[in-house]
């Protein structure tokens, strides 16, 4: 039998009254589970599961599933949440998430502590094997990410969908240069989305991918400032399927300074049949990472205006 100390009304769980190991061997899924039920159905928004360090904490994929009574979730993680070694013993992961939060209105997740995919031995399956996100939000409103270390997810670290007015800051995420598809921050059919203040050392920041089937979406509004990048392939991407009909507008990039692998160090390939408008580029500093290559720029059906931006986009229609 478990029992809970309260002293108010709100609630301070701690993983470990629910039987957690937190030794990085024996499998804490279960208990997860149970935390997460108990923390759900609690009413006071001032109650917070708290993840221990210097625990390690082995995982399995789960969901994290709402609606919850409260209007404020509050997980802190301070130790480690880590994923199983070996992909075979990914059961369940149906979802192509490990930890998946869905509908979980008003979550607030900090603490300074570490999610780690381990996706190592993901990385060198093939391109047909199903590589599991590492963190997914799915329709989880007013989401509050924050001072979160991100490492080596067998796919993309992290992935919004369908959220609105959320907040992603101070998260540090890091894999190797040689991780396949291990993009940084994913975002999708969300809006009010802000990310600041991040270190993330991985492939890319991602939209999209958008229109797929020849569906119409929009991307607008996209707005990023104050970033640097050091010999990425794809800095900042939206991404869309070919013959799609996505229309793009009002996307600003201010304040880049980095370094590019490729020499088409900016690339607007629009759809032929719907342009990409409103597009601002100012105080763009990107050199080649080849000694002595100058890197360009490349655009199709693309309007806009670029300043004070090295490479020069003089290929922006305006």
């Amino acid at each position: 039998m478990v029992c809970f100390l309260r002293l108010s009304s709100a609630a301070n769980y701690n993983i470990m009254q629910f039987g957690a190991k937190g030794d990085g061997v024996t499998d804490d899924t279960k208990v997860f589970e149970r935390a997460w039920q108990e923390l759900c159905n609690d009413v006071e928004p001032s109650s917070r599961l708290t993840i221990p360090m210097p625990n390690t904490f082995l995982v399995g994929p789960i969901t994290f599933q709402g609606p919850c009574k409260s209007p404020l979730i509050h997980i802190q993680i301070l130790g480690t949440i880590m994923a199983p070694q070996n992909p075979s013993s990914w059961n369940g992961c149906e979802t192509g998430a490990w930890l998946l939060f869905y509908k979980v209105n008003g979550l607030f997740i900090d603490g300074g502590g570490t999610i780690n995919g381990r996706g190592e031995a993901w990385w060198t399956k093939s391109s047909t094997y199903v590589h599991s996100i590492a963190l997914h939000f799915e329709s989880c409103n007013g989401l509050r990410l924050t001072k979160i270390k991100h490492r080596n997810s067998p796919r993309n670290h992290i992935g919004l969908n369908r959220c609105s007015y959320s907040t992603l800051s101070y998260l540090d995420i890091v894999a190797p240069a040689n991780s396949p598809n291990t993009d940084g921050i994913d975002i999708s059919l969300s809006t009010q989305v802000r990310v600041h203040h991040s270190i993330i050392r991985t492939e890319v920041i991602f939209i999209g991918s958008l229109g797929m089937n020849g569906q119409y979406n929009t991307v607008e509004g996209v707005k990023v400032r104050k970033c640097q990048f050091s010999g990425t392939t794809n800095g900042a991407r939206i991404k869309t399927w070919q013959s799609s009909a996505v229309k793009v507008s009002d996307i600003s990039y201010k304040i880049f300074v980095g370094t590019s692998l490729s020499r088409t160090a900016i690339n607007f390939d629009c759809s032929n049949n719907v342009a990409c408008t409103g597009i601002l580029l100012d105080q763009i500093n990107i050199t080649s990472t080849v000694k002595g290559e100058y890197p360009t720029v490349y655009c199709n059906n693309a309007y806009g205006t670029s300043s004070f931006s090295s490479p020069t986009a003089s290929c922006l229609l305006n």
